[in-house]
């Protein structure tokens, strides 16, 4: 295993409406599906796609939800060695309404408090399946688990990659343990109160102990910051179906081009081409795109990097 992830795995009810209702309104639904999702379980199948050995910490409770859960993952190629059931526990669901024409999309959701990740079940790293653990990757959903973790990760030298969204009173902790941050727009302007003004920012995040700052922003591309300068990276020109897991594959593909070495602008052009290709399917997973297909569209657009010297097929081994 090469990647741990620690955090948020849910089912999700899609739902696809002509517009997002206002007030007391009424949509008609043009199309529902339900599909496994989660922005660490997405991450990982991602993860996973692009070539990498992954595995995660998971609790599911014992209905049909958390089996549509562990047997996607496990499908996908996700390691559930440290995955448990929680038999008195409802499994982590999430309502999704998808803006029809934009494919922009809304989230509701609902995860029980006795799924969390306790710290003292966290497996020990350099031992068992994770003696060749490259980096971990967590969100703030079990903040405790998650801190204790990355701490341990980067007690270690390995990359701490994250996934915070809620500028929650305990999110300082654990981004001071994360090696690479990124956040959407939304949150590094909440949690900074820098508003408009985002290299203040994520220079104010750098502070706090990462040595990368990234923030996502939708169809703009993102904006990276190293501790010395800022480094922009534009969106690829796609026809959006829907944008949910587009910031989860983003990070998956910042995560395999962290391992195999690139420097940070090859990162980010990874980064950005596979979370593109992410929003041309409905659902959080079904348009994950392999390494040859993030390659492809990379070519496409004349974004030419470390990834033209790889072979067609041949996961990445960062020697």
């Amino acid at each position: 295993m090469e990647v741990l992830g620690l955090g948020n795995s849910c089912v999700d009810h899609l739902l696809t409406v002509p517009r997002f209702p206002g007030r007391g309104g009424k949509l008609p639904v043009r199309h529902s599906a339900l599909q496994p999702g989660g922005q660490v379980a997405t991450a990982m199948v991602a993860c996973a796609r692009l070539g990498l050995r992954v595995g995660m910490c998971l609790r599911t409770g014992a209905d049909v939800y958390g089996e549509i859960q562990r047997r996607a993952l496990a499908a996908a190629g996700v390691g559930l060695d440290y995955a448990r059931i929680v038999p008195d526990a409802p499994s982590a669901v999430a309502y999704i309404l998808v803006e029809e024409a934009s494919g922009d999309r809304s989230v509701i959701w609902s995860t029980d408090p006795r799924l969390a990740v306790r710290t003292e079940e966290l497996p020990a790293l350099g031992e068992g399946a994770l003696r060749d653990l490259r980096a971990v990757y967590v969100d703030a959903k079990d903040p405790e688990a998650a801190r204790a973790l990355a701490a341990a990760a980067r007690a270690r030298g390995l990359p701490v990659v994250s996934d915070i969204d809620f500028p929650e009173a305990n999110c300082a902790a654990l981004i001071a343990e994360v090696t690479d941050f990124i956040g959407n727009e939304e949150f590094v302007s909440a949690y900074t109160g820098c508003g408009p003004a985002l290299e203040d920012g994520l220079r104010r995040l750098a502070a706090q102990g990462p040595g990368m700052v990234c923030a996502t922003l939708g169809p703009r591309g993102a904006l990276a910051f190293d501790g010395e300068a800022f480094h922009p990276v534009a969106a690829f020109p796609i026809r959006a179906v829907d944008t949910t897991g587009a910031g989860d594959a983003f990070r998956a593909g910042y995560v395999y081009a962290l391992l195999a070495g690139w420097e940070l602008p090859a990162r980010l052009d990874f980064a950005s081409a596979t979370a593109a290709l992410t929003c041309t399917g409905a659902g959080a997973q079904s348009a994950l795109p392999t390494r040859s297909q993030v390659i492809a569209l990379l070519a496409t657009h004349r974004r030419s990097g470390p990834w033209d010297a790889l072979p067609a097929e041949t996961p990445v081994r960062a020697g």
